[in-house]
């Protein structure tokens, strides 16, 4: 699970678009996975379990504020990070928060956990 925390918190901040609601989403699905750990019939597919009960935490909590489109929040940029303060960022975080809930948990998929 430990192994599993940092890419899930970037997995459930690109879908949520909201920072503080994937801490609570990934706290959610870690609680879910425990609740639930005899349904894993093999242990070595655990990420690929574990992604899925994420994916689902996230959608239904998209689900339940009616489908609003989160706003994320552009950080300040740390001294020296030149990628943090590019305009690039900025525009990817804004047509993120463009899309549909559902559109961005594909993309999150496909460009963070390497899926088709």
């Amino acid at each position: 699970m430990d192994r599993s925390l940092d890419r899930s918190f970037r997995l459930a901040t690109v879908i949520l678009g909201d920072r503080d609601e994937a801490e609570d989403a990934v706290g959610d699905a870690t609680l879910r996975a425990w609740q639930h750990v005899t349904a894993l019939r093999e242990p070595e597919k655990f990420e690929a379990w574990f992604t899925k009960i994420l994916v689902n935490v996230c959608r239904d909590r998209l689900h339940g504020r009616g489908h609003r489109p989160g706003v994320l929040t552009v950080d300040a940029p740390a001294a020296g990070d030149a990628f943090g303060a590019s305009m690039e960022r900025v525009a990817l975080r804004q047509a993120l928060t463009a899309l549909s809930p559902d559109h961005r948990a594909v993309i999150a998929l496909h460009y963070l956990e390497g899926l088709t």
